[in-house]
């Protein structure tokens, strides 16, 4: 119980992280040029985005997460390529 407990807070924390960055991406590029700048991605973009998420999660396959290629990860200190956490 406490695995899959942690592995859904893990993503839960996973999904928020990169909510921020991308509200953070949006905010900055509304503060550069205010008269020219459009959101980079709007709620339906989020959902979009928490939709492909959930759906890598489920079939337990990262590779149709929209991440870049040079994305890192770490569990404990120790760089592990995605989904072998």
């Amino acid at each position: 119980m406490y695995k899959k407990t942690g592995a859904f807070i893990c993503a839960a924390l996973f999904v928020f992280g990169i909510m921020l960055f991308v509200f953070q991406s949006t905010s900055v590029a509304r503060q550069t040029d205010p008269a020219s700048a459009t959101p980079a991605c709007d709620r339906a973009c989020l959902n979009g985005f928490v939709d492909q998420y959930l759906d890598a999660l489920v079939s337990h396959d990262p590779s149709h997460l929209p991440v870049t290629q040079f994305v890192k990860y770490t569990e404990n200190g120790q760089h592990i390529e995605l989904g072998d956490g």
